[in-house]
């Protein structure tokens, strides 16, 4: 499902829910109940009075979570808990838990309105959130699931019309130690690592899966007129990733990278460029 933006006319496809992960633990004497894993929403609540909920489950075994008059959802440094009852679980689910071990992982759906916020509220980088909400209100669609590190490989994947995009945002400023930013270097090595993490994305989709595919670097305008990495820009921009330089400082700079993004990707659709495949090394 997803929202509609009437006031201008355009499709944001937000998310009305949004997935993450969990899992169900067993307590003798106390019982069963949920953990949801979000640090996000954990401080969500933290700063709120005390919130209960229902959680029902759905026909794929999904756990569903809505503000409710039910059993109170406690708040944790990283996750949230609140105890179920066991007609919730199957009955190898509760054998299992019982008698081999005491928990098992799981999926989770909420309402993000319910509880007062959007998908992209619930993302663990806040660079990459504003990045996402920008795009979004620009017509590009997300995926119910929040993206982490820990069931993404990028800070943000999505498809854009029929084109998949990765993205990577890191704020990693020069050194005043000229040194530490050479390319071999503690800092410019690491910057470049994440340059070529997209350059491996594209090479992997677009040259060998032969696929439509795009990927782009967010990073401090500065690097520009670091030689190592100035030299990247047109070589990884004709297999298509894009390393888009940034003022950080700029409040605005969300709306300026987002609106970069679409015009790139607007006129790689356009142009439709072929790209020559890797020779074998024999």
């Amino acid at each position: 499902m997803s929202e509609m933006d009437g006031s201008k006319g355009i499709t944001t496809c937000r998310p009305s829910y949004a997935y993450l992960s969990g899992y169900i633990r067993y307590r003798p004497v106390k019982g069963y109940y949920l953990v949801i894993n979000s640090r996000k929403l954990a401080s969500w609540l933290l700063s709120r009075s005390k919130t209960k909920v229902n959680v029902a489950r759905l026909q794929d075994g999904t756990f569903f979570v809505r503000i409710g008059n039910g059993n109170r959802l406690r708040a944790r440094k990283k996750d949230l808990i609140t105890y179920i009852s066991c007609k919730l679980l199957t009955t190898e689910e509760r054998r299992v838990l019982r008698n081999i071990k005491r928990s098992f992982s799981t999926r989770l759906r909420i309402l993000p309105s319910e509880f007062g916020i959007d998908i992209f509220d619930l993302y663990p980088d806040e660079d990459v959130a504003k990045v996402a909400r920008c795009l979004n209100a620009n017509g590009v669609a997300f995926p119910e699931h929040v993206m982490t590190p820990f069931n993404c490989t990028y800070d943000l994947e999505f498809t854009y019309k029929d084109v998949k995009v990765a993205l990577e945002v890191t704020k990693l400023m020069t050194s005043k130690s000229k040194w530490l930013n050479f390319k071999h270097e503690g800092i410019g090595g690491n910057l470049r690592s994440h340059i070529f993490d997209m350059y491996k994305f594209c090479v992997d989709n677009v040259l060998i899966k032969r696929e439509n595919a795009c990927a782009f670097v967010i990073i401090p305008k500065i690097w520009h007129d670091v030689k190592h990495i100035n030299e990247l820009i047109d070589e990884c921009r004709n297999i298509g990733c894009y390393i888009l330089f940034t003022d950080f400082a700029n409040p605005n700079w969300p709306q300026t990278v987002a609106h970069q993004m679409i015009q790139l990707l607007e006129d790689l659709i356009k142009r439709r460029i072929v790209f020559k495949p890797l020779k074998v090394l024999r």
